[in-house]
Order: structure tokens, then C-alpha cells, then sequence
């Protein structure tokens, strides 16, 4: 099963990419490079942070 990933800030994928995983950049209020992320997958879970505003929110 492949995952991928979708991040706001491309410099905080390396941790993803480095466990295998898929890894696309967007933003959740975009729908345009949101739906570019989410080509070809069969599902997505999303969560969406209630403060995005915080330096170490991940």
C-alpha cells in the first residue's frame, strides 16, 4: 500500500519522504493544489489543525 502525504511547508516532508512515504505539497484552503495532491488516491484522512499559526504544530 502506498501513502502519501500532503504538506503545507515542503521543507517538513523530508521526515515523511524518509519513511517511504508519497509526499505533495498543498494547502487545504487551495482546491486547486489540494486536488492536484489528491490525484489517484483511493482515500484520504485529513486532519485539519484547529491552530495553524503555531511554530511547532507537527
Amino acid at each position: 500500500m502506498r501513502v502519501r502525504v500532503i504538506v503545507r511547508n515542503k521543507e517538513k516532508s523530508r521526515i515523511w519522504a524518509a519513511q517511504g512515504a508519497e509526499v505533495a505539497v498543498a494547502e487545504l484552503t487551495d482546491t486547486s493544489s489540494l486536488s492536484k495532491a489528491l490525484i489517484g488516491a483511493d482515500g484520504a484522512y485529513i486532519i485539519s489543525p484547529p491552530q495553524y499559526n503555531l511554530d511547532n504544530l507537527f
